[in-house]
């Protein structure tokens, strides 16, 4: 039957991960991201939910979360106590590890819609964020959170990216990052990163938004 994540109705921003053997439902409620998770292998109910990452922007609640290697789950969230993006891992119950793995903050504040992870070659984290400036930006750190890359530019275009994802290039050389723009004038998006940290192609790809 149905199932109310949030019996307030007022979470919003869901992302869905499977990791190990749980299915985990993440939102965004009053600054701070939730998580509440259910075994697939013995599906019954919900546990309670978590609260995982505190101190989300407010304004532009944006995050993303990532399956590491089924070892354990990265969130990446607009930072609202500092102009960036703060990094932090958790464990299958959403317990976050602030030893062993101690969060970060790196970037700048993802003012408009977009923040993306991208599991890359050679287990590198690719943080992908659009600034209010706005430009398309990308971090690259190792397993450790230690930043590769600081904040680079892959796009300085005007208009609001909406979506992001990327994949690992067959050569495993790097990652492509694929985005899509709010309105249609433009098409597309295509940035290639190589494993040297410069974009050595960038390509339309025909774009189904109309206007």
């Amino acid at each position: 039957s149905d199932v109310s994540i949030d019996p307030s109705a007022t979470a919003t921003r869901v992302r869905v991960l499977a990791f190990q053997n749980y299915i985990h439902v993440f939102y965004y409620k009053a600054g701070i991201i939730y998580v509440r998770r259910i075994s697939t292998s013995s599906p019954s109910a919900f546990d309670a939910a978590v609260a995982t990452a505190t101190n989300v922007n407010t304004t532009t609640p944006n995050y993303d979360v990532l399956n590491y290697g089924e070892a354990r789950i990265l969130i990446a969230t607009n930072y609202q106590t500092s102009a960036g993006i703060k990094m932090t891992f958790i464990d299958v119950a959403g317990a976050v590890y602030t030893s062993t793995y101690p969060a970060v903050v790196v970037g700048t504040e993802a003012g408009y819609a977009c923040v993306s992870l991208i599991l890359g070659d050679l287990n590198k984290i690719y943080l992908v964020y659009q600034t209010a400036t706005p430009l398309l930006r990308c971090v690259i750190l190792n397993a450790g959170l230690t930043v590769l890359r600081s904040a680079f530019t892959l796009n300085a275009t005007a208009s609001l990216v909406v979506n992001v994802t990327g994949y690992v290039r067959n050569d495993l050389t790097g990652v492509d990052v694929i985005y899509d723009f709010a309105n249609a004038v433009i098409e597309n998006m295509n940035d290639r990163i190589t494993d040297t940290y410069y974009i050595d192609s960038v390509e339309c790809l025909k774009s189904n938004i109309v206007e």
